[in-house]
């Protein structure tokens, strides 16, 4: 059957087509070219279909099977693609967004001209694309929420600005890309490829990382001076230490002044929290509150631990309801940093911490008191003062053993 005759079945529906396709197993329709604008097809069959340079602009193709169908240089504009199969689809330059200028007149004058782009995407929502070639497609601004990409091509792709939430881009190889501005949450990015990648402005949050090659990613725009790095997760906290002062300056702030207080602050200890983060507030520090009451999770570990790195010294209030063990073991001989414990008068330390004490001298002589105004008059000399010293002498230890190699190692 020729082309014109296909152009014609498709044209009396979605119905009759799939009838079609099922009574012809054998035939490959062509329906190169051909303008298909604002098709209303759901759920119609377009595997093995040649769709090459095909105009579908707003086209209606929800739940339709496109799975191994040459969209090469197709237009899709606006078209509706959710839950769609791509499954190795050829979608080199195929354009998913079209871009229209708009210019808007002064009304008496044609002075104070502005002129603005529109983008008309698809949606890909929830669509199949795993193993297509998307080589050169135009993917901006489009929506790929709950897609599947797995396995699949993106050589020089432009997802500039599009919608990557919950996608599953395992194994596929973005080269060359453009992700520029573009939303990454909950990402699935499981032995990917990311190579020469541009990403600026891009967010992301909660990708899984796993086994993905990450080298060059570009984190400039087009027209700065090309700056790259190896970490996507890390790129847009760099470039934002590049460009904004107010975050630097955060950054030293953290460095020189934030204190890790550790606890559990029952309602009826509360006193005792406030009056420690007013106190160190009123002397300039960042007071960083990890409240063990509300924060029961295993996996807080890591947070803790990461928060400690942050801080110049850590206050831990070992009162009972007594924080486990654990956040000692794992804050204590893995940084340098000056650890105050404190604890209510007339109770005591769990038994291990004593040995922690004689290994890691970073670690102070425990402070008791009795109430919230004997805490805050023994505070500046007892923890503040010793706490400052200690910093000190660690500082000075660090710089020592930099300048030998071997008191370095050992340290």
């Amino acid at each position: 059957m020729i082309s014109e005759n296909h152009i014609t079945v498709i044209e009396k529906g979605t119905d009759a087509w799939n009838s079609w396709r099922d009574k012809n197993p054998h035939i490959k329709p062509l329906l190169r070219g051909e303008r298909l604008g604002d098709l209303h097809a759901s759920g119609v069959n377009f595997r093995d279909t040649d769709l090459s340079n095909a105009s579908m602009e707003g086209a209606n193709l929800i739940e339709a099977d496109l799975s191994n169908s040459n969209l090469f240089h197709a237009d899709l504009g606006g078209a509706n693609l959710l839950r769609a199969k791509l499954i190795n689809a050829n979608l080199q330059k195929t354009y998913f967004c079209n871009r229209y200028k708009s210019t808007i007149y002064g009304l008496e004058t044609h002075e104070n001209v502005i002129s603005y782009e529109h983008y008309r995407s698809a949606s890909l929502r929830e669509a199949n694309l795993s193993n297509a070639d998307l080589s050169e497609a135009d993917l901006c601004h489009v929506d790929l929420t709950d897609a599947n990409l797995s396995g699949a091509t993106l050589f020089r792709t432009n997802l500039s600005g599009a919608n990557l939430t919950k996608t599953n881009l395992s194994g596929a190889k973005l080269i060359e890309a453009d992700i520029s501005n573009a939303i990454l949450y909950s990402v699935n990015l499981q032995d990917t490829t990311l190579t020469n990648c541009r990403i600026h402005g891009i967010s992301a949050w909660k990708l899984d990382i796993t086994k993905t090659v990450q080298t060059s990613l570009i984190i400039t725009d087009k027209d700065e001076p090309e700056i790259s790095v190896d970490n996507l997760e890390v790129a847009q906290f760099i470039y934002l230490l590049l460009h904004n002062k107010k975050i630097r300056d955060v950054i030293d702030t953290v460095a020189n002044k934030a204190v890790l207080i550790l606890g559990r602050f029952t309602p009826q200890r509360k006193l005792i929290l406030d009056a420690i983060k007013e106190f160190l507030r009123n002397h300039n520090y960042v007071p960083i509150l990890f409240d063990f009451e509300r924060s029961p999770r295993r996996d807080a570990l890591e947070t803790i631990t990461t928060l400690a790195g942050l801080s110049k010294f850590v206050i831990a209030d070992f009162s009972e309801p007594m924080s486990t063990p654990l956040e000692a073991h794992a804050i204590i001989p893995n940084l340098m940093i000056p650890f105050v414990p404190i604890i209510k008068e007339g109770e005591k330390i769990f038994s291990m911490f004593t040995d922690l004490k004689m290994k890691y001298d970073w670690v102070l002589e425990p402070i008791s008191y009795n109430s919230k105004e004997d805490l805050l008059e023994y505070f500046e000399k007892g923890i503040l003062e010793r706490a400052e010293n200690k910093f000190c002498k660690i500082r000075e230890k660090r710089l020592s053993a930099q300048r030998d190699p071997i008191r370095m190692r050992e340290i």
